[in-house]
């Protein structure tokens, strides 16, 4: 097993039962991601001394107690969040193609959410390691969302192609935030059966005032472990989309810009898979 050396920032001090932060310099390499769990024992392996969880595996040898290292070290030990809810909403769009609609969605953030269940159990049918950091999780917290969005008409760019813009504004304990974005699609925008299959590229900016699942709630005032969000980010979306008078299956692989102050893009991006089933009527 590798033997650490245990170095705290200067002044600093944990106390039997207390967490902190502190860098463990071994002399040998060691193979662990963020959100791995460890123990330290004794060199004989019969007194546990403590233990943890793995905040940077790559860390820095000079200049680790910087203000600047301080910030790096906080966003990367942000806190994990399931968000789960219901919602309704009512759209209109006119025969250029313009709509708006509006919102509303209650839910449950937290533990509540089933986000650590869910997880743990998609990791064991595809026979992946266990999911980890879910000790971080945002407190339970119930929520209240409100949506409004609109998006313009259709500009045509071509027979099989057209761009749309859109802006949406979130107001809520959960989410309070502005989106922008546009929408390119391509393929059978006008099928005369009535359906429509096309691929689309979309491209978002957003405007964040409180992300509760980076923040803490409002309601409950849970703050352990939480972390400042970039006030501004964005996401690019490809994917396909199948359209019928009253269903519509879109598949798409999002890449999410880093959410997290204090966090480079290459640390903090997200790349995820979407599938959406909407029924309308």
């Amino acid at each position: 097993c590798a033997l650490p050396i245990l170095s705290i920032r200067r002044g600093a001090a944990i106390a039997p039962g207390e967490a902190g932060l502190a860098q463990l310099i071994l002399d040998q390499p060691l193979a662990t991601l963020n959100g791995d769990r460890f123990i330290l024992r004794d060199q004989s392996a019969t007194r546990t001394l403590g233990g943890g969880t793995v905040i940077d595996p790559f860390a820095p040898a000079a200049r680790r107690h910087t203000a600047a290292r301080a910030a790096q070290l906080a966003a990367l030990d942000h806190p994990y969040a399931g968000w789960v809810y219901a919602g309704l909403f009512h759209q209109r769009e006119t025969s250029d193609g313009s709509e708006i609609a509006l919102g509303l969605d209650l839910g449950c953030l937290g533990p509540c959410a089933g986000g650590e269940w869910t997880q743990s159990t998609l990791h064991r049918w595809l026979h992946q390691p266990s999911p980890v950091a879910w000790s971080t999780q945002i407190g339970t917290e119930a929520g209240v969302v409100f949506r409004a969005g609109a998006r313009g008409p259709y500009w045509s760019l071509g027979k099989s192609i057209d761009l749309r813009p859109g802006i949406a504004v979130r107001v809520g304990n959960i989410f309070t935030d502005l989106s922008t974005e546009a929408t390119l699609r391509a393929g059978a925008l006008h099928d005369a059966s009535g359906h429509r299959r096309y691929g689309f590229l979309r491209l978002a900016a957003r405007a964040v005032g409180h992300d509760a699942t980076l923040q803490g709630g409002w309601l409950t005032g849970t703050k352990e472990r939480t972390v400042n969000p970039q006030r501004l980010t964005g996401e690019a979306e490809l994917g396909l989309q199948w359209q019928s008078a009253q269903l519509t299956l879109r598949v798409s692989v999002v890449r999410r810009a880093n959410e997290i102050k204090g966090l480079s893009d290459a640390e903090g991006h997200q790349d995820f898979l979407r599938l959406s089933i909407a029924f309308t009527h």
